[in-house]
This record gives C-alpha cells, structure tokens and sequence, in this order.
C-alpha cells in the first residue's frame, strides 16, 4: 500500500491515499484499453463493422466473378490471336500456303520422276538379262517345248512378246516369227481338212495331234502352248481362228461367227454325256423352253457343228458333236 510519489515515497494510509490509489488503477486501465486498441488496429488495419464487412464480401466476390470472366475471355482472345498469327492473315498467309502447294507438288513430282527413272533402268537390266538368256539357251528354246512355253510366260511377265514381229529382234535372235508362221500354217491345214466333218470345231489336243502328224517325225513335236500361240496369232488376222473354252474343254474355232451362251451351254451337257443331247434333256437340264432349245440345236446344225441321229434305240432324236466324239 505505498504508492510512489514525486518526492520519494510515503506511507498512505488515509483517505487522501486511497484516492491517489484509485486514481493510478483508472488511468492504468486507460494505458491498457490504448493499448489494447494500438493492437488491434495494427493487425486489422482495414477493419469495419459486422455490417459492413457483409457488405465487403459481397463487393469481394462480385470483383472476383468479374475478374474470373475477364481472364476466360482474355485467355480466349490471346489463344484466338495466338491461332490466327500461327496461319497467316490476309494477302501474306495466303502467299505462303500457295508457295507451301507449290513446293509440295514439285516435291511430289520430283519423286515420281525418279521412281519412274528406276523402274526403267531395271526393265532394262531385266531386257538385257532376258536377251543374254534367250542367245545361251536358243537351241533349247527352240527344241523342247516345255523349256519355251516358260520361256514365253516370262516374256509376257514383262510385256516382252517374241511373236509382235517378224523383224524384230526376237525373230532374228530365235526365228519365232518363221516358227509360229509356218505352225499357223499347219494349224490352218488341219482345221480345213476336217471341217465338213466337225463344222469348224476342234479340241486343241486332237489339233495338236494332227499337226504333228502332218509335220513328220524329223522334226520336233510341237506342245498344246505352241499350237495356242499359233492360233492367236492367227485370230489378229481376222481369219476367225479363235480359242474357245466350253466346259473343260479348248476348242479351236476355225469358222466365223461365235457361239453364244445358248450354244456353250448345250455344248458343255453334251460333253458331260458322252458328245450328244436330246431336245427334252436339254429342256429340262438347262430350264430352257423347247423354243429356245430348238433355236440353238438348229443354228448348230446349220454350221455343221451337230449331227443328227434318228436311230437310238428309245425313238428320241439325239444331237451330236463330232468335235467331242471324235476327240475321245
């Protein structure tokens, strides 16, 4: 219970002295509220009322929401113009796409050119090759027939045709064109001797037969290859040689015209019965109507390409094709 003086100390004890005592604790409360308040202020400056604070939330996340859409669309605008500058604007982007076009395609044309360039150099190789080939194999080109039909399908691999001219160098080199001319010729020959028997009508085996009989036996036999290349040859003349496939048959053709779907169709049941057919198992065989059978049987007849016979044993008249009897 002493409270300091200005004159150094002295024992209170009176009233006097316990208002000098209330009077110190007031003002120490002062210094306290101060600075309890300095404080305060110092941690939130920026303080305001209960009210007002609600109010500066608001205010807080409207400006945000406002920031927020500002930086989307920013954003946008920047990746749009960022975009644009990447292709071009105007008259300069669009003098750039068309010199990147150009450049392309003599890029484009310029490969092309050289892959074209290679290919020819190793056709060439493989002509030079093939010629080298043909000039150490001639003898067995020419003698076994086997040995050229090979030779002839790897000539036709490559476009490379032997027979295109009898001038040319393949001619001179093998002597294919006098080979195949005379075998035409031969060819030619047997399809005339038998045409009034067959109507013009010839399977390729029993042509290639006749040929070689007509031929002799000092010289080589021919192969059924060589005969086909013949008779192709021959068709370019327009003589009406051509090559016709009825069922598992080759025929050659040696008279003008051509057999039509009615024709091969007729022509095929008779091969798969022996070389004739009658009207009503062709009718029924074929699903055709007895016109239509009777049209075709008759337009063979009348080549000489069917014969007629009356005498089977069940009364039926039968049709048959000499080609296919003879052939057997």
């Amino acid at each position: 219970r002493t409270v300091a003086s200005g004159d150094g100390g002295e024992d209170c004890g009176g009233r006097g002295c316990r208002d000098r005592v209330q009077e110190v604790r007031v003002r120490y409360s002062e210094v306290l509220v101060a600075a309890a308040t300095e404080h305060a202020a110092r941690d939130q400056p920026n303080s305001v009322p209960a009210r007002d604070k609600r109010v500066g939330v608001v205010l807080k996340q409207s400006k945000g929401r406002a920031r927020r859409v500002q930086g989307v669309t920013g954003g946008g605008e920047k990746r749009r113009l960022g975009t644009m500058r990447r292709r071009g604007i105007g008259i300069q982007g669009l003098k750039k796409k068309q010199n990147a076009r150009s450049h392309f395609k003599q890029m484009g044309e310029q490969l092309t050119g050289e892959r074209i360039a290679t290919m020819e150099e190793q056709m060439e190789k493989f002509r030079k090759a093939l010629e080298d080939f043909a000039f150490s194999h001639k003898e067995d080109i020419k003698g076994d027939p086997i040995f050229r039909k090979h030779f002839h399908e790897m000539c036709a691999s490559i476009g490379v045709d032997p027979l295109a001219s009898n001038k040319g160098m393949w001619s001179e080199l093998l002597g294919f064109g006098d080979f195949y001319y005379e075998l035409g010729v031969q060819a030619v020959e047997a399809c005339m001797s038998n045409r009034q028997l067959n109507g013009g009508l010839v399977e390729i085996n029993e042509l290639v037969a006749q040929v070689n009989k007509r031929r002799g036996g000092k010289v080589d036999a021919v192969s059924r290859d060589d005969v086909k290349q013949a008779i192709k040859k021959l068709g370019k003349l327009g003589s009406g040689f051509q090559l016709v496939q009825i069922g598992n048959k080759t025929i050659v053709q040696s008279v003008p015209g051509e057999l039509n779907r009615d024709h091969n169709q007729i022509l095929s049941q008779a091969e798969s019965q022996g070389g004739w057919v009658t009207s009503k198992g062709a009718e029924k065989k074929l699903g055709f109507t007895s016109d239509r059978v009777q049209q075709a049987l008759q337009a063979l007849l009348n080549e000489g390409q069917a014969w007629v016979d009356d005498g089977a044993r069940d009364g039926e008249r039968r049709f048959w094709f000499p080609y296919l009897h003879f052939s057997k």
